[in-house]
Formats: structure tokens, C-alpha cells, sequence
């Protein structure tokens, strides 16, 4: 009995350090949870131009370490943003989440991270082009680690938007009030309070029937414009100059008001000025021109009306060819081409074909301005071989090449001739063979003239005689 209360007060006892175990357990974890320690905001230019970008660092150190990161930085007043790196102690990872737009970006990333560990995340903001200069971009954001308390992003928070270098823009007209017909002409004057390197003017007006520049000043100094475009409604102007705080900028230029404009009729004037993509200044001072008829009698003459253009001189060109490019020396050569007429006035011209300088065929074409016409030409070759050619008119020429193969009679007459000289070398044979005969049976003796042949007819008939005779008896 007593040995089972003992072993119930063990039991007792070792729950109650197991509980306290994993109860100072947890303490301790507690005391020791992932976070970050710092997080700075680091921005590559802190005064920009609207429209200019800026790299944004955000640099974080870990305490403790943990497994998931998460960086929020929100900003304001960017047109546009870029995601960049993410690196953990220098190394770069791939996070679970980069998203960027134009208000915000949120990192998340899945690593082992450890007490004393850096992480770096990159990313780029444009700021807007239409950001005044009075406002700035502001950068407000957090990070985290696990389910801890995020720490605030320092450092860099702001950029600000630099001034317009244009300080003003005015426009004087000289006169304000012109008859019908007649010119003004407008100076626009700029002062620069800060540098800037592109300049450009846009002025805009109504019904104006001719608008010339006449000149354009930089502190005096005349400059050339990379950009120059003047027409009866508008005018754009753009300088490439080294501009600085205190300069000044001079464009001149004229209108005329149409010779039929009526009276009291007024030609507005609307215009803007800007540098380094800045925000457009208006163009301020005069900005109508009045037309005023005078009624009284005009003894001046009628202006001469303008002089009717010169008609285009005639231009014969060969538009087209056709040829037989390759014949034999029984062929002629027919080359086709279309003649046109591209000036105004009527004429006439010789189109001819030409070989080693020579002209082989030619003919007389006219032409009514802007009138084509096909011309034939054509000629024979007594030679084989390859031709180089000209067309030509007094105002245009064509090369052209032709192969000249040998006629299909000239073939036949040699196959002929090599089957006469064939025959005749069988024929020639033939006669040898004769005569070598003849000559074989003149060479052979007939049996007559045999020699003893005689001698011996003479003894047989000699010896029949004999038997015969001897027969009898």
C-alpha cells in the first residue's frame, strides 16, 4: 500500500516538471521570436524633373531569425514603376510575391532567415509628368517577419519635383490692329530662373494665310532650332542649348491676315512654353490681332496676283521592255518599250537602239505631257555571240544583253557535208578495192600461158596416136 502511494506521488510530481517544462518552454520561445531589427529606405535622387526616374533601395536586418519576410512600401504622385532584386545577404532569391505598381509594392519571401542576416529589395519609380513643383513623392512603408509586429520603413522618404526653369513667357504684337492683307509681327520673350537644357514653344492661331520665323535669340545670340515648324495655324520651336538661371530666350516671327478678312475680325493667339519636360507655362501679354478695313478710297493698286507656276519641261523615260532576249543569226531581234512623257509640255524625241555605240534602229515619237506610247525596234546580227545593248531617248536609257546562237541551216550543211565526205571516202574505198582485184588477176598467169603447159598437150596427143594406132594393128 505504501509503495502505491509513492509511485502515485512520482507520477504526481514528474507532471508537474513535464508542465513546467514546456511552460517555461514557451516562455523562453517568447523571449527569442523572429523580427526585423531595422528597415531603411535609401532613394538614389532626392530632386527630380517630372518624368525622371529614381532607384529606391530598402535594406532590413533580422534578429533571430524566422521563415517568411514581408516588405509593404507604398508611395505617391509616380506615373510608373519597375520591380528590381531581391537579395538575402547578398545573394539573390526568388520571393514568393514582387508586385510593383504606381502606388505601391509588396515583397514576400519564403528563406531561413537568422539573427544578424540583411535582406535587399530594388525597385524603380518614375515620377509623373504632371507633378507640379510644389508637390513632392512620398514613400511610407513596413516589414515583417512571421506573425511579429512589422517595424516602419526610415531613411529616405520624399523626393521633391525641382522648379520650372521658366520664370515667364510674354507675347507683344506689332501692330495689335492691321488692315486686311497686312502683317504683324510677334516676339515671344522667356526668362529662365534655373537651368535647363531643351526648351520648346507652342503657339497656336487662327486663319492667318502666310507665318514666316524671322529670327531666334539666345541671350542675344542667334541660334539655330532643331525643331522649326511654322504653317498657317501653328508653330513649334525647339532649342538644344546649355540654358541657365537669368537667360533669356527671343523667338521672332510674322503673320499676315488674309486679303478678304473682314472688319473687326479678330485672330486669337494661344501659347505654351516648357523646359526639360516640366510643366507648360502659358504664354501671357497680347494675344489678339484685329483687323480694321479702311473704307476711304484706295488709290493704291490692286496687288498683282501670283504668278502661274512654269509648266515641267517634257521628259521622256522608258518605263518598260520587252525583247526576245535569246535568237539565232536568221532571227530579228524585236525590242518593245513604253515611252512616257512625265513633264508638262508636248515634245517629240528619237527612241533608238544602239550597239557598240552605233544606232541599229531608230524612230520618232511625240508625246503629249504626261501621254506613254509603246515603240517597236528591231535588228539582225550576222555573228554569234553575246550583245550588249542601249535604249535610249534623249533623257533616259536601258542597258539590255542578247545571245545570238548560230542559224539551224548552217547545222544541215555541215551534216551534209559530212555525209558527202563520208560517201565519197566509201566510194574511194571502193574504187581501191577494184583495182587492188584488177591488179591481183594481172598479176595471176591464166593456164595457157603456164609454162611446159603447151609441151605437154603436144605428149598426150602424141601417146593417143600411139595407142591408137597400135589398137588397129
Amino acid at each position: 500500500m505504501k509503495f502505491t502511494q509513492t509511485k502515485s506521488r512520482a507520477v504526481t510530481v514528474a507532471a508537474v516538471l513535464l508542465v513546467s517544462v514546456v511552460a517555461a518552454s514557451v516562455a523562453f520561445s517568447g523571449v527569442g521570436l523572429a523580427s526585423v531589427d531595422t528597415a531603411d529606405r535609401t532613394v538614389g535622387e532626392t530632386v527630380v524633373e517630372p518624368g525622371d526616374s529614381v532607384a529606391v533601395s530598402v535594406e532590413l536586418t533580422v534578429t533571430d531569425g524566422g521563415d517568411r519576410l514581408t516588405i509593404q512600401d507604398d508611395f505617391t504622385h509616380a506615373g510608373a514603376a519597375e520591380a528590381g532584386d531581391l537579395q538575402h545577404n547578398g545573394e539573390s532569391i526568388d520571393p514568393v510575391i514582387f508586385a510593383v505598381d504606381d502606388r505601391g509594392l509588396t515583397v514576400a519571401a519564403e528563406e531561413s532567415f537568422e539573427d544578424g542576416d540583411t535582406v535587399t529589395v530594388e525597385y524603380t519609380v518614375t515620377v509623373a509628368d504632371a507633378v507640379d513643383s510644389d508637390e513632392t513623392v512620398s514613400f511610407d512603408g513596413t516589414a515583417g517577419i512571421d506573425e511579429q509586429e512589422d517595424v516602419d520603413i526610415g531613411g529616405d522618404s520624399s523626393v521633391e519635383i525641382a522648379e520650372n526653369p521658366i520664370a515667364s513667357a510674354d507675347r507683344s504684337l506689332d501692330p495689335t490692329t492691321v488692315d486686311a492683307g497686312e502683317t504683324a509681327t510677334v516676339d515671344l520673350a522667356l526668362e529662365l530662373d534655373d537651368d535647363a537644357d531643351r526648351i520648346t514653344v507652342f503657339e497656336d492661331y487662327e486663319r492667318v494665310s502666310d507665318a514666316t520665323v524671322q529670327s531666334v535669340t539666345h541671350d542675344g545670340e542667334s541660334v539655330d532650332p532643331v525643331i522649326d515648324a511654322i504653317d498657317d495655324e501653328s508653330l513649334t520651336i525647339g532649342l538644344e542649348e546649355p540654358f541657365e538661371d537669368g537667360d533669356t530666350v527671343e523667338i521672332s516671327y510674322s503673320v499676315s491676315v488674309p486679303e478678304d478678312a473682314a472688319d473687326d475680325t479678330e485672330y486669337a493667339f494661344t501659347g505654351v512654353a516648357t523646359a526639360d519636360n516640366q510643366p507648360d507655362v502659358q504664354i501671357i501679354g497680347d494675344d489678339s490681332l484685329t483687323v480694321d478695313v479702311d473704307d476711304s478710297d484706295d488709290t493704291s493698286p490692286a496687288p498683282s496676283p501670283p504668278p502661274t507656276p512654269s509648266p515641267d519641261p517634257a521628259a521622256f523615260d522608258i518605263s518598260t521592255v520587252e525583247a526576245n532576249s535569246s535568237i539565232s543569226v536568221d532571227e530579228t531581234l524585236t525590242v518593245t518599250a513604253t515611252v512616257e512623257n512625265t513633264g508638262d509640255e508636248d515634245d517629240e524625241q528619237d527612241v533608238s537602239l544602239l550597239l557598240d555605240g552605233d544606232v541599229v534602229d531608230s524612230d520618232t515619237t511625240a508625246l503629249d505631257g504626261d501621254e506613254a506610247a509603246d515603240v517597236t525596234l528591231s535588228t539582225t546580227f550576222d555573228d554569234a555571240g553575246e550583245y550588249d545593248m542601249v535604249l535610249e531617248t534623249e533623257d533616259d536609257s536601258t542597258d539590255l544583253s542578247f545571245t545570238v546562237t548560230k542559224a539551224d541551216d548552217d547545222d544541215t550543211e555541215e551534216d551534209d557535208t559530212e555525209e558527202d565526205e563520208t560517201e565519197d571516202e566509201d566510194a574511194d574505198d571502193t574504187e581501191q578495192d577494184d583495182e587492188t582485184e584488177d591488179d591481183t588477176a594481172d598479176d595471176e598467169p591464166a593456164d595457157d600461158d603456164q609454162p611446159g603447159f603447151g609441151v605437154l598437150v603436144t605428149l598426150v596427143g602424141v601417146v593417143a596416136v600411139l595407142i591408137v594406132g597400135h589398137r588397129r594393128t
